[in-house]
């Protein structure tokens, strides 16, 4: 168990980290609406680098969550990251800074480094459950 992890509750006997499972699901929407093109801020092939930051960071939040493995969800929190402060920078470029989406994009990057910061610095570290 991590910090990231809510005491007692499981999922495919793995401990269940609320915020990670979140941030994965946001993950995969960030993912289809870049691919259909339906993202502001973002055209080809912009959009699909957005895309593509986003389906890396599912993949691995799922293979560190279901496999155990640890460094791979620390990775996925930060391609997390990326991908929201790449949004934010998009949408900032098309839009102005003054767009309610940047900001929402960037307190998403909060989150996710925050947890990301509680995973790396757990006396837990590296035991999963």
């Amino acid at each position: 168990m991590t910090k990231g992890d809510v005491d007692g509750l499981t999922a495919f006997r793995r401990p269940l980290k609320p915020v990670a499972l979140g941030l994965t699901l946001t993950m995969a929407v960030v993912a289809t609406v870049n691919i259909q093109g339906m993202d502001r801020g973002t055209v080809p092939p912009l959009s699909y680098l957005v895309a593509l930051l986003a389906v890396s960071s599912v993949v691995t939040l799922l293979w560190g969550w279901l496999g155990g493995h640890q460094k791979a969800a620390e990775i996925g929190l930060l391609l997390v990251v990326g991908t929201y402060a790449t949004r934010a920078v998009f949408i900032a470029l098309a839009s102005g800074i003054g767009e309610p989406a940047v900001w929402f994009f960037l307190a998403t990057v909060v989150i996710a480094a925050g947890s990301y910061a509680l995973e790396v610095n757990d006396r837990y570290r590296g035991r999963l459950g």
